[in-house]
Parts: structure tokens; C-alpha cells; sequence
């Protein structure tokens, strides 16, 4: 653990900001919105999971998106031409905009862009989910398969955001204090361990 100011125990606000970063890392692509022109292939990464806009649900956007939605980014690298992503700027387009790369050229697109409704969508997660009612999309959501999405997922955050940096292979750990869905003292001990 590092040192604060003085000698004092650091906080983990300061552990964090003064970890060294990797020299090959670039600073995150600013996100930029597209229309709906020339869009070869059509991938819908609208996520219906209920909890996902709030500022806290960070988990819930990872978790009950990100992960069971990245197959339908496997569908898209497959395809040809340019690749068109539909979905929420504030829940997975700021993911994609970092985790797609640079090897296959792509737009991503805002739910709200009027020329949403004329486009053929190519893959989905699952067109039921929509009309799914919504307080069964708590029980759905959370039981989709996500191993080969997350194996997929850890392999374009080293192509495309470590390229090539030596890792710790650290691991984050998110811990709620109080509430529900804590761990136990003696499974987050082992956890950190």
C-alpha cells in the first residue's frame, strides 16, 4: 500500500490515482454518435435489464448488458462491410466505443436517431427480451450464458485497450458495504486473500 501525504496511510482514491499506468496505453476515444448511413450490418445492443441507467448501476450495465450482449459483437465481426451498433449512449455505446478497435469499420448509433426504425436489424440478443414483462427481466437477464461473451470480452480489452502492456493481472473487486447482496466477511477475506 502507498504512502499518503506525510507519512499517513494512503486512501484508496489515492491508491488508485497513483498507480502507474502502462507507457503503451492510450487515453480513451472520445465517443462519437453516427446516423444510420451506410450501415452494411446491423447489430442491436439495446440492453432491457431494469436496472441499468442510474450512476450506481455500473455492476448492472457490465453484468446483465455488457457480458450476455458481446455475442452479438462476435455476430458483427464476422459479417462485412461496415458494422452499425444500436444502443444506449449511457449504458453500452461507451463500452463499445473502446472495445471494438480499430480492425473492422463501425458506427455506433443512439437508440434515439430517427433512422433507427427504418434499419434491418441483423443480430439481437434475443427479440423476446423487449416484450418481456419487467419484472421478469430480473430472473432472465442474471441466467444468460455470458463464459464465451466475458473469454471474448478479455481478449479485445488486450488487443484493443492494453495492446500489448505487461498486465499484474490484478484483479478489482467491487464490495457493497450494508444492504444486500454483500459478501460475507469470510468470502470476501478469501476472495482478497
Amino acid at each position: 500500500r502507498q504512502s499518503g501525504a506525510n507519512g499517513t496511510p494512503a486512501s484508496d482514491d489515492d491508491a488508485l490515482s497513483d498507480a502507474p499506468l502502462a507507457s503503451n496505453l492510450e487515453p480513451p476515444k472520445p465517443l462519437v454518435l453516427r446516423d444510420c448511413d451506410g450501415c452494411d450490418f446491423v447489430a442491436n445492443m439495446l440492453c432491457y435489464y431494469p436496472w441499468q441507467y442510474g450512476s450506481v448501476q455500473y455492476y448492472h450495465r457490465l453484468m446483465q448488458c455488457l457480458l450476455p450482449h458481446y455475442g452479438v459483437v462476435r455476430k458483427a465481426r464476422q459479417a462485412n462491410g461496415t458494422r452499425c451498433f444500436i444502443g444506449d449512449k449511457g449504458v453500452l455505446l461507451p463500452f463499445l466505443n473502446v472495445l471494438l478497435g480499430d480492425e473492422m469499420p463501425y458506427r455506433l448509433i443512439h437508440k434515439g436517431e430517427p433512422c433507427v426504425k427504418k434499419l434491418k436489424v441483423h443480430a439481437i440478443l434475443d427479440e423476446n427480451l423487449k416484450n418481456t414483462k419487467h419484472n421478469k427481466r430480473f430472473v432472465v437477464y442474471p441466467r444468460l450464458p455470458v463464459t464465451q461473451q466475458l473469454q471474448e470480452l478479455q481478449e479485445d480489452v488486450d488487443r484493443y485497450i492494453m495492446r500489448g502492456a505487461a498486465s499484474e493481472g490484478w484483479i478489482v473487486l467491487l464490495s457493497r458495504r450494508g444492504e444486500m447482496r454483500n459478501f460475507d466477511a469470510e468470502g470476501e477475506r478469501m476472495l482478497v486473500k
